[in-house]
């Protein structure tokens, strides 16, 4: 399988077909899952046929900075706080990408000490995910849990992590390591050199990255992936209590059983499919689980671990409670290890009204413009459009050996497998001997063996190896993203239809413009009214609606916002809201209007504490006319704020960090 950016590399907006709003959490129950789906009907029910869609090339999603998201410190590492079940289609030995694979990843609760690290094996080796799987300590939790994966820190340039979730499924043999992980709203987050600034108002950003992206490729029975693409994501509302820790339960698939279960959760979450597990210790496996189905399983059917009413595929799914316990009527649980259950992971907010969940997507890219991704185009600088890459094509492949005519040297002769030398064996028809066979090699006619070891470098993370990428430091092929907004309404009606477009608004939305759609305009100002009438509005940047700085938001502010856009003014009163970051400010610099009172609010997005001191009319620090927030010193995840008063007359006033004064400073521009 191709090594793969997971963060932020786009190609076609085609990629997105539909993402499900999730419906609202609860304390106590789950959230139903938002569907991800590429390659499918509208509703994500149907398979295209043909496939034409791009695979995705980066997910990242927003939790409303409203809803109860907690600090990984806040539950204990190996909660099994969600699952992700995923419909994936593969290319296995060298064949055509078309083999769907059904995938269950159990989501636990991770630790985000980024100094606490564990380390995939050694590219030239194979099961490189083997690590991460593990248990070393033998407490029942996966060290991919316990410590924190060295790639992480390299894909996000070091950057603290708010918390994560952590899965690992066998597939054919191989360890598949998924991550979410959650960030502050407002984090900086990197694609490739650049970093990228989400507005805060959007919320809690969740980035998904799989294997990982910052590893060359391995040789593997897996040569593709691709869509059709099917993920459902459910968060719990409250934790359960994780089967292997501290104690494995017999038959829930926890690390050191012996036999690891493939394509199946680890652990097992209660009620499973396959689960054969007494989680509740009743005497009675799976005796709470739900009925799935108009025919239920009873009696002795509930003794095994067979699924009897040949109705559905859930074992024991309509057998009934057993003993006071049940493992579909779960216990509180004491949020503290041993017993991880009953923490509160999801909540719903407070407040009636519309919110907007966020979604940023991009898709693969496409050096050549022939319509094929390059991760599944085996000619990827060659336009080969007709080929297909999703079925075998005789015309286009004559040889049948997984390099199309349009590349192949010998397209007549079938190439030779690769040699003795490959830890993996035979995975295929390997024309350049590399070990990778002909479907997943980045470079299928450049042997990429250094000291006999398979080293399939993709600096820039396009899918075109190295050594023979034209521009290997700089991704190949055009770049679309896509975004979504999806409104929810929590304790109110409303019929608002989510939002598909551009990105601009998702990044540091523009002073105004409260709907995050990258413009502003009348229905921003609409979105004002409706908030300061207590009317449902789906505005994720309603604090960009303070145009005029005075820290209320009124009908004032819509007006201002209708005579910008009239014409009648030039420009909207500058931004008066402050990100703290490690170490530096965003933005660092403001320009203000003589004689003008502006309220500034500071988050702290950073790990550290930091500050925010204006110096006065005599653009000195640490003299009395300095205006300092309150509180002085803002910890991390906390706020401050600070009203000043600009001078009479142009000036030039800094400010600064008084922890970081050196590094944190800007300035503001008097007129």
């Amino acid at each position: 399988m191709r090594s793969r950016r997971s963060l932020l590399d786009p190609a076609a907006a085609s990629a997105l077909r539909t993402w499900r709003p999730p419906p609202r959490a609860t304390a106590t129950g789950r959230r139903a899952p938002p569907t991800l789906c590429i390659g499918y009907n509208s509703d994500c029910t149907v398979r295209d046929n043909p496939v034409t869609d791009s695979n995705f090339g980066g997910i990242v999603s927003f939790t409303p900075p409203q809803w109860t998201v907690p600090q990984a410190t806040d539950v204990p590492i190996g909660a099994l706080a969600g699952r992700l079940v995923a419909d994936r289609t593969l290319g296995v030995m060298n064949n055509p990408c078309k083999d769907s694979v059904p995938l269950g990843f159990s989501l636990l609760t991770a630790s985000v000490d980024t100094s606490d690290t564990i380390a995939p094996l050694s590219l030239g080796l194979i099961h490189l995910m083997t690590p991460l799987a593990a248990d070393a300590n033998a407490n029942g939790i996966p060290d991919g849990a316990d410590k924190y994966p060295t790639f992480l820190n390299t894909v996000f340039q070091n950057a603290q992590p708010r918390a994560r979730l952590f899965g690992i499924s066998k597939v054919f043999g191989l360890w598949v390591a998924v991550n979410l992980v959650f960030f502050e709203p407002g984090t900086p987050l990197a694609s490739g050199a650049t970093q990228l600034q989400f507005d805060p108002a959007l919320g809690y950003p969740e980035v998904s990255i799989i294997q990982d992206p910052t590893s060359p490729s391995a040789p593997s029975p897996i040569s593709d992936f691709c869509a059709p693409f099917l993920a459902q994501t459910t968060v719990l509302g409250k934790t359960e209590d994780n089967p292997c820790s501290p104690t494995p339960v017999s038959g829930a698939n926890c690390p050191n059983s012996g036999v690891t279960r493939q394509n199946s959760d680890y652990p097992f979450f209660p009620c499973d499919t396959g689960n054969f597990a007494d989680e509740d210790g009743d005497g009675a496996i799976n005796d709470g689980c739900p009925q799935v189905g108009a025919h239920a399983e009873s009696g002795a059917e509930c003794q095994n671990n067979i699924s009897d009413d040949n109705e559905d595929s859930d074992v024991n799914d309509g057998c009934p409670q057993v003993g006071d316990v049940s493992e579909g009527s779960r216990l509180p649980g004491a949020c503290s290890a041993p017993d991880e259950g009953g923490c509160t992971y999801r909540a719903n907010p407070a407040t009636a009204n519309a919110y907007a969940f966020g979604a940023f997507l991009a898709s693969l890219r496409d050096a050549d413009g022939d319509g094929i991704e390059n991760q599944l185009d085996v000619c990827a600088t060659i336009p080969n459009a007709n080929w297909n890459g999703h079925q075998r094509d005789l015309t286009l492949d004559t040889d049948d050996d997984g390099l199309p005519d349009a590349c192949d040297p010998n397209p007549t002769q079938v190439s030779p497998g690769s040699p003795y030398v490959c830890l993996t064996g035979y995975l295929g028809p390997d024309e350049d001997g590399d070990c990778f066979s002909n479907r997943q090699d980045n470079c299928p006619l450049v042997n990429q063996l250094v000291n006999n070891i398979p080293t399939a470098t993709d600096s820039d993370g396009d899918g075109i190896g190295d050594a023979c990428d034209p521009t290997p430091s700089t991704p190949s092929g055009t770049a679309a993203t896509v975004c979504a907004l999806l409104p929810l309404y929590v304790g109110a009606n409303g019929s608002e239809a989510p939002q598909f477009g551009g990105c601009s608004g998702f990044l540091a939305a523009a002073l105004g413009d409260v709907d995050c759609n990258g413009a502003v305009n009348s229905g921003d100002a609409l979105k004002v009214l409706r908030t300061v009438s207590g009317l449902p509005a789906v505005a994720p940047c309603i604090n960009k609606g303070n145009v005029d700085c005075n820290a209320q938001l009124n009908s004032a502010d819509a007006l201002i916002i209708l005579r910008y856009i009239s014409g009648l003014i030039a420009t909207l009163p500058v931004p008066c809201n402050v990100t703290a970051v490690d170490n530096a400010f965003q933005p660092t610099q403001f320009t203000i209007s003589a004689g003008t009172t502006v309220n500034f609010s500071i988050k702290n997005n950073g790990a550290a504490t930091h500050s925010f001191r204006i110096a006065g009319a005599d653009m000195q620090f640490d003299t009395a006319d300095d205006a300092v927030s309150t509180p002085a010193s803002i910890t991390a995840g906390g706020t401050g704020s600070v009203a000043w008063q600009a001078p009479a007359s142009a000036a030039s006033i800094p400010f600064r960090c008084d922890f970081h004064p050196t590094e944190m400073t800007g300035t503001i521009t008097v007129h």
